[in-house]
């Protein structure tokens, strides 16, 4: 029992990171795009890792915007606690 739970706690967590990267990686490129055109969009897109550092702050203090900060930050907490959580179920009961 422990074990189908576990997993099925595991691969919440995965759809909810992959949901949370795509969600994310779109308001933030929407953001970019709106401040900074199309072609600075294109490099976030390569630039993926410091898009998700760097726009949901900015976004957060100088657009007065904090959903990408929200997107990014806690959707991505609650996806490892999934995760975290998925993982100590399928050790099974502490005898």
């Amino acid at each position: 029992m422990y074990l189908r739970l576990g997993l099925a706690l595991r691969a919440t967590g995965v759809v909810a990171f992959a949901v949370t990267f795509l969600w994310g990686m779109g308001v933030c490129v929407e953001i970019i795009a709106d401040q900074a055109g199309s072609a600075a969009a294109v490099l976030s897109v390569i630039l993926a890792p410091l898009t998700f550092l760097l726009v949901p702050w900015f976004a957060g203090f100088a657009l007065d915007n904090w959903l990408p900060f929200l997107i990014v930050y806690c959707s991505g907490t609650v996806a490892l606690a999934f995760l975290a959580a998925g993982k100590a179920m399928m050790r099974g009961p502490e005898a």
